[in-house]
């Protein structure tokens, strides 16, 4: 998305080691992630003056539940350019008032690749990155339990996009633990449902606070 609007992404390790941020240039986006309270970065700029001269955030959520433990001072975002949250609870979390726009940028992706939906019998899973190094998967067992017969890995090479993409867009039926593709299913009129398996503890839909924050900016009813 961000490329298509002629912005260059880089990769940013996270290392407790790489305190290196001179190469980021003088100007950063932060854009689809939940961690807009606690994010080491974007501290670090703000409050050590770190090359990051114009800091802007497009679309962040504010966090999980243990970034959130943290300490939040409204003043600390306005030193930051903030053009959207991700939705109501995010809008609330920082203080920033009710004129903050909000909406995750991945409600973009139809308008940026337009893809004519052909489906397909597969069921597919998709599971968070977390739960595929935590619970060391064997993925056909998974399929065989939940009844699915596709599968896509998340942490797939970034030239395999657009075909990770249009497999998803052309499933039958989508179960996944990651918010981003749940938004991905809502976007492109891909029938879904959330996933969460035995035993998974990190990542995903452990993690409900980011999931809420999109299902109220869509004025879901929250059905517990």
């Amino acid at each position: 998305i961000v490329n298509h609007f002629g912005v260059e992404c880089k990769e940013i390790k996270k290392s407790e080691d790489d305190q290196d941020h001179a190469e980021w240039g003088n100007r950063c986006i932060f854009v689809i992630g939940s961690e807009l309270v606690g994010n080491p970065y974007m501290e670090h700029m703000i409050y050590e003056e770190a090359s990051c001269d114009n800091l802007h955030v497009w679309g962040l959520g504010a966090g999980s539940e243990l970034n959130l433990r943290k300490r939040v001072t409204p003043r600390i975002y306005k030193k930051i350019h903030i053009h959207a949250v991700r939705g109501p609870i995010s809008q609330k979390i920082i203080g920033l008032g009710p004129d903050l726009p909000m909406g995750d940028p991945a409600f973009l992706m139809p308008q940026v690749l337009p893809i004519n939906r052909n489906p397909s019998a597969n069921i597919t899973y998709v599971p968070h990155h977390d739960t595929l190094s935590s619970l060391k998967l064997k993925v056909n067992n998974v399929l065989n339990d939940i009844e699915a017969n596709n599968y896509i890995d998340v942490r797939f090479p970034e030239h395999n996009f657009q075909k990770v993409l249009n497999c998803l867009v052309d499933s039958k039926f989508v179960l996944t633990s990651t918010l981003h593709t749940a938004i991905l299913c809502i976007s492109y009129n891909v029938p879904w449902a959330p996933l969460q398996l035995d035993g998974e503890v990190i990542g995903g839909i452990h993690h409900p606070l980011k999931w809420f924050d999109v299902i109220k900016w869509l004025n879901i009813p929250d059905e517990k």
